[in-house]
Formats: C-alpha cells, structure tokens, sequence
C-alpha cells in the first residue's frame, strides 16, 4: 500500500507542469546593430544583446529603440503547450494542478525564446547627406 501511494505521489509530481517548467521562462534578444534598448509595456527592460525572464502565462511586445534608428517592435505569445503534463499528471490531484499549471503558467511556452531584429537607419539621421554639399568657408 505505502508503495503503491508513493508511485501515485512521484506521477503527479513529474507530470505537474508547473514544476517541471516553472512559472517563468528566459527569453533572450539582440539586435544589429547591438546596444539597443529594450522596453516591455513601456518600461526599459534591457539593452541589446541581452535576457530576461517572463511570465509564462501573457504575450509580449518587445520595442527597440536607438538613436539614428526607426523603433522596431517584435512579439513573443504564450501557447498552452503542456497539455499532456497539466492534465494527465494532475489527475492523481483531482485537477486541482490543472488549474495551477494555467494560472501560473506552467502549462505555457513562449514562442518565440530567441528574438532578434535588424534596425534601420532613421531617414533624419544625423550625418546623413540631405542631398546638399557642405559649404566650404
């Protein structure tokens, strides 16, 4: 019997997605050029290359910015990939992990975990000819 009940214990552990991937998820970026800054929902989360960790449950829009540079903005979506380890390993729990895994996240993945974009000069760039020769004095 107490083997039987550990058994039963180890599957719903392993099969917990939460546990096996956790609330958070790192997903790193980078740009051309490099030492661009990074903002998520306005707030400047790094600067190109660079990680951060997000949740796993919500999608992102990552914005680049950089003087002499036009904004580009690259988007990373939550799917709900862990069907398998959300409920089949969360029956020996009576569902309640299932609902653990969705609020929390587990049961998601973040696509995609490596996003890079290439920047492109802004047109009032300073240093850019304007079709005009500098006057010699």
């Amino acid at each position: 019997m107490k083997t039987l009940l550990a058994m039963a214990l180890c599957c719903s552990l392993l099969g917990c997605a939460t546990i096996m991937n956790g609330s958070r998820q790192s997903v790193s970026f980078e740009s051309e050029p490099s030492g661009a800054n990074v903002a998520i929902a306005g707030n400047v989360v790094g600067q190109t290359p660079g990680k951060i960790e997000l949740r796993r449950n919500a999608s992102y829009a990552l914005v680049f910015t950089k003087e002499g540079f036009e904004l580009s903005t690259a988007y990373v979506s939550a799917k709900f990939d862990h069907f398998l380890e959300a409920t089949l390993g969360n029956i020996w729990n009576l569902f309640i992990g299932f609902y653990v895994d969705t609020l929390s996240g587990g049961a998601f993945e973040l696509e995609p975990t490596q996003v890079k974009v290439i920047l492109t000069k802004s047109k009032d760039s300073p240093g850019q000819s304007q079709g005009t020769q500098p006057s010699k004095q």
